[in-house]
């Protein structure tokens, strides 16, 4: 009888840990451009916006630099085409690589390269910090290729909330599907 008490810290306990988890996912389905992945429910979500297919950020109270996650997709057949020979993703890899390092100022530390899977397809990893002034923002930036199309997964955040959104950014990025 003494530990009759102990079912009902187990079950606080349990319910607090379930909560620590981080938000719950949603599955988001584009059948136009052939991919689906899990997405932080309670993000604010834009279709379209800033060339993205999808743009998700996160419900942030303080002014700063908003941490989000995006996903954009091109064609690669027309440049296929006029290369006159299929591109390979290494390549596709190393055109982006060099585009985003170019496009964002500041000074880029820590930059880490990886082989990722979405799914069964194989991808690219890039990741890097960067310096933009007072802010230090973390970067995830995925590229993947499937039927002609190419797909870039980009994570962001402010470096010292790095840690707490990793979990998110891992269980978007492994959650993409190509079709």
């Amino acid at each position: 009888m003494a530990k009759f008490w102990q079912i009902p810290v187990l079950i606080l306990v349990c319910w607090g840990l379930v909560g620590c988890r981080g938000p719950s996912m949603r599955r988001y389905d584009n059948e136009e451009y052939g991919f689906s992945l899990l997405l932080p429910s309670g993000w604010q979500r834009e279709e379209g916006s800033f060339g993205t297919v999808i743009l998700v950020k996160a419900p942030e109270e303080q002014v700063g630099f908003q941490t989000n996650i995006n996903l954009t997709t091109g064609d690669l057949r027309a440049i296929e085409v006029q290369m006159g020979r299929k591109i390979s993703l290494t390549e596709v890899y190393e055109v982006n690589k060099e585009a985003i390092l170019r496009a964002l100022p500041g000074i880029k530390e820590n930059v880490k390269e990886d082989e990722i899977l979405a799914g069964k397809d194989r991808g690219m990893l890039l990741s890097f910090d960067c310096r933009l002034g007072d802010l230090n923002l973390k970067f995830l930036v995925g590229v993947w290729m499937k039927k002609g199309r190419l797909y870039t997964l980009s994570c962001a955040t402010e470096r010292e909330r790095f840690h707490q959104y990793l979990p998110i950014f891992k269980k978007t990025i492994s959650s993409l599907r190509l079709k």
